[in-house]
């Protein structure tokens, strides 16, 4: 397996910065590597590192419209608050209470005085009560919070189902609705069975979920995730990619060093950084959704088939 070093070597031989050999200057290689990670983002954006779908599968809550979903590590800025925790006890105060602070969320601290496993109970006013007390004293510490769906945060969820375990297991999809669409749905707190649209609002550290219609039981929810890959923290980290991801980022990566050596930017060199590209953009091409209907709208006609002398030329 190729690491961000072999990347980041390989994008700069590409340009003749650097002989065959010849080892990197530790300046080059850092400089390299944060170009590196900016590519990837660009190639997330483009949809074009998505080679694999995940499944998530937590659980609805009776009642509830709207839920936060992420794992941010601890001490994320955006999902951590700093609070006073006395030992023995359940309690701790934030003023004001985040936004995206939810009961369910998991609890992690600094200090090591939350237990592990611990979740928010409940929120009233400007106190948090956790699933367990305390076991140390803590002043100033860093508590940070997970969603309510407590997976890491997708870039995108493309479609997902319920699934009823009181009923054979039966799955209900759901489809997943934009914004435009949400916002067209007159009365939002419709209660149902289980849900038949999903709103996905992709925030950092923690996302929103809106779930319509509300599901009225705690059936499991089942989503498709999208994840890009993840950015490499040091030359040693290893590319988790299949075929042909480590040529196209050397490649790619070498346009991008190109201006900053004064290399030019050689026909071969497009072509094999465009060519490696379109590949992977092939290889993670999704068909389009097909079209259905029901069956009734086609008319009311009997149906022929050329199988009409096994089932009398009806169905």
């Amino acid at each position: 397996m190729s690491t961000a070093n072999d990347i980041v070597t390989g994008g700069l031989r590409c340009i003749n910065a650097y002989a065959t050999g010849q080892s990197l200057d530790p300046g080059d290689a850092q400089e390299a590597l944060g170009l590196l990670n900016d590519l990837l983002e660009t190639l997330d954006i483009e949809h074009i590192s998505v080679f694999s779908a995940i499944e998530r599968v937590v659980n609805w809550t009776s009642g509830q419209l709207v839920y936060t979903v992420g794992a941010p590590a601890l001490g994320t800025s955006g999902a951590t608050v700093i609070a006073n925790l006395a030992n023995g006890s359940p309690n701790f105060t934030v003023n004001p209470i985040p936004v995206n602070m939810t009961p369910g969320a998991a609890l992690t601290d600094y200090a090591g005085a939350i237990p592990a496993g611990a979740t928010i109970s409940q929120i009233v006013g400007t106190t948090v009560t956790m699933s367990a007390n305390a076991g140390a004293l803590a002043n100033a510490d860093q508590i940070t919070y997970s969603g309510q769906f407590n997976f890491a945060l997708p870039t995108r969820i493309t479609n997902g189902f319920s699934r009823i375990i009181t009923q054979a297991n039966l799955d209900y999809p759901f489809e997943m609705i934009t914004q435009a669409m949400y916002s067209n749905i007159g009365i939002k707190n419709l209660p149902g069975p289980w849900p038949t649209g999903v709103y996905y609002n992709r925030q950092y550290p923690l996302g929103f979920l809106y779930a319509w219609k509300v599901p009225q039981n705690n059936a499991e929810a089942h989503f498709w995730c999208d994840y890009n890959i993840t950015r490499f923290a040091t030359l040693s980290d290893t590319l988790i990619a299949p075929e042909g991801y480590s040529r196209m980022l050397k490649y790619n990566l070498a346009l991008d060093l190109a201006p900053r050596y004064g290399r030019p930017i050689t026909p071969d060199l497009l072509r094999a950084a465009n060519m490696s590209k379109a590949a992977i953009k092939a290889l993670n091409t999704r068909p389009p959704p097909q079209s259905t209907f029901d069956s009734a709208i086609a008319g009311g006609g009997r149906k022929h088939d050329a199988g009409w002398i096994l089932h009398g030329g009806f169905r």
